[in-house]
């Protein structure tokens, strides 16, 4: 999912943004996914279009699935997690999104991995980092995305399981885009994913990700840091790209 055009003057247009998607829908498609692309979308059509994906019986035959989200944020409650701007200028949730996938509401995708990819910022803050030696690149223009044990015998399974989550930025942060290539994430992973998914697991990709990210400075000096979160992803998991033909 990709906004990039909002209502009304609260937030700008993400200028660039297209490229994320050109990239992604090339890169997962190397990867042998079905690739849906969304855009633009209002609260309810959000809604409606991870209500009718969540239930897809298309997962009966998946091994696995990727989401991605591009937008807009700011930064919301323990519980929402980040407010993801809609078309309409209202917030969605990410924790409200994660909970869609969980094994209580999403069980044809029980057992799978799940990754998650958030293109967007969660604050206002700016990590200006500090010198320790020259600049090693100097980004073009850039702009941010956004303003007790049972005792029952029976055993009881966990609502979370076999997720990876992976934000562009951490919380309370500015996430950064380039009009001319796209966001910093993306055009990150998309370029490690595609030089190194035939032979490193997707923990290792991301890693070589954030260490990508870690050299490049935007405008005031500011610089992104990933942030990468399992919930019971405990298995190293290989996209194994050209083995699905």
């Amino acid at each position: 999912m990709n906004f990039e055009k909002f209502n009304g003057n609260i937030v700008g247009q993400r200028i660039g943004s297209e490229k994320d998607v050109i990239h992604l829908d090339q890169l997962l498609q190397q990867l042998g996914y079905k690739v849906i692309i969304k855009s633009d979308l209002t609260w309810m059509e959000m809604n409606d279009e991870l209500e009718s994906f969540t239930k897809s019986e298309d997962h009966i035959v998946a091994d696995s699935v990727i989401v991605a989200v591009m937008s807009h944020g700011k930064s919301g409650t323990h519980d929402e997690g980040t407010l993801i701007y809609t078309k309409d200028c209202k917030f969605f949730s990410s924790e409200d999104l994660l909970r869609r996938f969980n094994n209580l509401n999403c069980p044809l995708l029980k057992g799978k991995p799940k990754i998650f990819f958030f293109q967007f910022c969660r604050g206002d803050n700016i990590d200006i980092g500090h010198r320790v030696s020259p600049i090693i690149f100097q980004s073009g223009r850039t702009v941010t995305d956004g303003n007790p044990v049972p005792t029952s015998p029976t055993e009881i399974e966990r609502s979370y399981g076999d997720m990876l989550i992976t934000y562009s930025t951490l919380p309370g942060y500015v996430s950064y885009r380039e009009e001319s290539e796209g966001t910093w994430f993306i055009k990150a992973l998309s370029l490690t994913f595609m030089r190194d998914a035939h032979e490193c697991h997707v923990d290792r990709l991301l890693q070589i990700v954030d260490e990508q990210i870690r050299h490049w400075t935007g405008t005031k000096n500011g610089k992104q840091t990933l942030e990468i979160i399992k919930r019971g992803f405990n298995r190293k998991f290989y996209f194994n790209p050209g083995l699905w033909k």
